[in-house]
């Protein structure tokens, strides 16, 4: 609300804006917080080919690992092979007689799965098991994807199915004979490897399935082909049945898929351009993914593929970007950073959220205030229609909407009748309000825009009406788009001419004369004239309304913190950022009450870390609460770096829970002393009990766990020397371990719990044995990489083979000489095999 007590209604965010096309060319960017035209592309060049499509369908992807190292498919060679160490390639695996091999991936866990003759095939590359096939009745394997979690997902094109393998075979070495006597489980192997199939998973009639992509979340998209050849990608619900379909427009019979690495969906196309090209396969095409599914252009980023690209699908890999088979190895996908955006968009005001309702019939609306940033070329028209009912604005005739524009690209070189936006050099209207801006503000381009609410074209051109509707233009020249951060439309005018002029300058002309079309009479002039003014002083009345906002925290302007804590005496840290400033001034009276009590420390140490002491990363424990446990646990020193309960600031066995009882004579006399009230006690049993107590009283421990940043420990312990009264011996423990066990059960603090560790890669002076970690890395398509002969090196080259044309007669011997043939690069030749070819057939 506003000096002269006018409210307003905010349009700022996603759930505000209905986008008025399908697919729209209007997007919401969540990271800006801003509607903007969509990053798409209409506009393309390639017509796809179905015959080129099935051909590169029965193409096998590559597989890829996290060294880089490549394996494929040799049909030459009946095997898959691997570079990676070297260019000279080597056999992994061969497959047996004239078995068909249609994909092969490597997953996470190690395992390389081949999809042959129908079957899936697990050929474990770290060797714990020997290879395993499995298959299932009335299931065609054909495609893979490794799935994050180990195991892949499996497609049958020809049967319309879709499943999944998980498991893995009993680990060879781990095996031994067993006596007769051992009793063992039924199921030796308790998760053995099977294909489960997706009974739900149903594609319809008209759809053919022909890839299939995991990302690195487990998300699976699905791609198929409908009968006219556009293209369909569909995701599996948690219910694991088909999710709705996503149209992408402009691809017809693409025949790969695979995940961009900004959660986006890419596919290979094939055919000949429509216009002239420097290369026909030059890009990928990318689009946005839509779980909820509808219809996309590919978005506006340009994804170009190398000119060596061999016009095979995608490769599997685990990690990102996606790569494409090339004829010197593989490319990664990478984005071309040439934005292209729709041209034209429009988005309307979704009522069913926020109506703008001003609560009084008749209300005359005021201004319109839009953050936005317009660059040259661009501009945005908004369009209002007021009425007294909640009407639809489809219900609405066009002749009630009424326009108003803003940018350079519809300013008016002369007198027009249709409002322009003027640029504000405020930041907002608001009082001591940064805006939602989140870029720079430039003159014209970007900031604040205003614009009085107005019916172009009518005598009285007052827009007046309940309920407002709001429609939004946006457009641009196509490499640019105009960005609308938040729209702020004040309704209940207030009027100059009615509250300081005789009534002799109030409008006399009314409904249905005032809605006629015409020049505007000379009431309604003077009142918008007055209104320029208006505009100007309620800005600074609401300033000065507002000064009591530049003194406090929350809304202080950045430059104003420092001078705010002059005032109370207070030394904010350098390194703190403007929130933690903000906090500290805001809690600066709670501070200076609880300086130098337990309370006022934890207080200044959660402010100093974001929260480290409610989320447990930092405990501040009162010695003195650790009698009852230094007296079961016996044997400890406030000092030691044994400390069963500190651990001293290193993790050792003590922080779990285990042998931990030490008795000796003088733990003995405090153990008796402490927990048998009715003993009789010496002097110097006195003595050992009243030494025990005061070396736990006037001491605290302050706690600091591994996630707190290194760089903080400094102004942990600037806080505890500001805060900790002198008497008070204080520490600081940092500590990496993720549980201390005990001190919740014992003296009632609150611990730190982490998550379960994950295994990690074994660490030099880090690492535990029986802790968690492996000394195992990633898996290796090519074996020289871990030491490994593998199997055969592949040639370069195949060898050739040369004899001479020899012309006999029926019934007559010849000799054929085959001594021309030439062996493979680095081989010779031991043996020549000769083919009988019938008549008419070629060799």
């Amino acid at each position: 609300m506003d000096a002269n007590g006018l409210k307003f209604w905010l349009l700022a965010e996603q759930a505000h804006w209905l986008l008025a096309e399908e697919p729209p060319a209007l997007e919401y960017d969540g990271s800006r917080r801003s509607l903007r035209l969509a990053r798409q592309r209409r506009e393309l060049r390639l017509t796809e080919d179905r015959e080129q499509a099935m051909d590169r369908l029965a193409t096998v992807p590559q597989a890829r690992d996290l060294h880089g190292n490549r394996a494929w498919y040799d049909p030459e060679l009946a095997a898959v092979v691997a570079v990676g160490v070297s260019d000279t390639p080597v056999t992994i695996y061969q497959l047996a007689g004239a078995a068909h091999l249609t994909d092969l991936a490597l997953g996470r866990d190690g395992v390389l799965y081949l999809a042959v003759a129908g079957t899936v095939i697990l050929h474990d590359r770290r060797q714990r098991w020997a290879d395993a096939v499995i298959s299932l009745a009335g299931f065609t394997a054909w495609r893979l994807s490794p799935a994050p979690d180990g195991g892949v997902w499996v497609l049958d094109r020809e049967g319309r199915q879709l499943a999944r393998l998980r498991g893995y075979p009993l680990s060879s070495r781990a095996l031994k004979p067993y006596t007769p006597e051992t009793i063992r489980p039924c199921r030796e192997n308790a998760d053995p490897p099977r294909l489960e199939l997706l009974s739900a998973v149903s594609w319809p009639a008209a759809e053919t399935p022909v890839a299939l992509a995991c990302d690195q979340k487990g998300r699976l998209a699905l791609l198929s082909w409908q009968s006219d050849g556009e293209a369909v990608v569909r995701t599996v619900t948690a219910e694991g049945a088909l999710g709705a379909p996503l149209i992408l427009l402009g691809s017809r019979f693409p025949y790969s898929l695979c995940w961009v690495e900004s959660g986006r969906l890419g596919v290979l196309v094939c055919g000949a351009g429509d216009e002239p090209l420097p290369e026909p396969k030059s890009e990928a095409r990318v689009y946005p993914f839509e779980p909820a599914g509808g219809s996309r252009y590919p978005c506006g980023d340009l994804y170009p593929l190398k000119r060596d690209y061999d016009l095979g699908p995608f490769c599997h890999g685990l990690d990102d970007p996606p790569h494409y088979p090339a004829a010197s190895g593989s490319h990664g996908l990478y984005r071309l950073s040439y934005p292209l955006f729709t041209r034209t968009g429009q988005a309307c005001h979704d009522r069913r959220w926020a109506p703008l309702d001003s609560g009084e019939v008749d209300t005359v609306w005021h201004r319109l205030f839009l953050e936005a940033a317009i660059p040259s070329g661009c501009g945005v028209r908004i369009w209002l229609a007021a009425t007294n009912e909640p009407t639809a604005a489809p219900e609405l005739a066009a002749e009630a909407w009424c326009e108003h524009r803003f940018g350079a690209r519809h300013r008016q070189g002369g007198r027009g009748e249709t409002p322009v936006g003027h640029w504000e050099p405020a930041a907002s209207e608001l009082p001591h309000h940064p805006g939602l801006l989140r870029c720079a503000r430039r003159p014209g381009e970007s900031g604040l825009f205003s614009v009085l609410i107005q019916r172009p074209g009518r005598r009285v051109r007052a827009l007046r009406g309940r309920y407002l509707q709001v429609r939004v233009e946006l457009s641009g020249p196509g490499n640019a788009t105009p960005e609308l951060f938040a729209l702020r439309a004040y309704g209940g005018r207030f009027s100059y001419v009615e509250h300081y002029l005789p009534r002799l300058y109030w409008e006399k002309v009314f409904p249905p004369e005032a809605d006629e079309p015409g020049a505007a009479t000379a009431a309604d002039f003077l009142e918008r004239f007055l209104a320029n003014c208006e505009g100007m002083f309620t800005a600074i009345e609401d300033r000065v309304a507002a000064a009591d906002l530049v003194t406090r925290p929350q809304t202080a302007p950045e430059e104003a913190l420092d001078w705010l804590a002059g005032w109370i005496g207070f030394q904010l840290e350098a390194g703190w950022s403007t929130e933690q400033r903000r906090a500290f001034l805001a809690n600066a009276f709670d501070l200076y009450r609880w300086h130098g009590t337990l309370r006022g420390l934890n207080l200044a140490l959660e402010l100093a870390t974001g929260g480290g002491v409610s989320g447990g990363e930092i405990v501040v424990l009162e010695d003195y609460r650790l009698r009852r446990t230094f007296a079961t646990i016996l044997g400890a020193d406030l000092d030691d770096q044994g400390d069963p309960l500190t651990l001293g600031g290193i993790e050792t066995g003590n922080s779990f829970i285990g042998d931990t009882l030490l008795l000796g004579d003088e733990q003995r006399r405090e153990f008796l002393a402490l927990y048998a009230a009715d003993l009789s006690l010496s002097g110097g049993e006195q003595a050992a009990i009243d030494a025990f107590f005061d070396r736990l009283a006037f001491r605290i421990t302050i706690l600091v766990h591994q996630n707190v940043e290194p760089q903080d420990m400094g102004m942990i312990q600037r806080m505890a020397e500001r805060e900790v009264p002198a008497h008070v011996a204080w520490r600081l423990l940092p500590t990496s371990a993720p549980l201390l066990a005990g001190i919740t059960a014992l003296v009632g603090v609150d611990t730190y719990l982490s998550s379960r560790p994950q295994p990690q890669p074994t660490r030099v002076d880090r690492s535990f044995i029986g802790r968690g970690d492996y000394v195992m890395g990633p898996a290796a398509l090519d074996p020289r990489l871990e030491g490994m002969g593998g199997g055969p090196v592949v040639p370069a080259a195949p060898p050739v083979a040369r004899a001479e044309d020899v012309t006999a007669g029926y019934g007559e011997e010849f000799t054929l000489d085959g001594s021309a043939s030439e062996a493979a690069p680095g081989r010779r030749l031991t043996a020549y095999h000769w083919t009988f070819k019938d008549k008419g057939e070629t060799s």
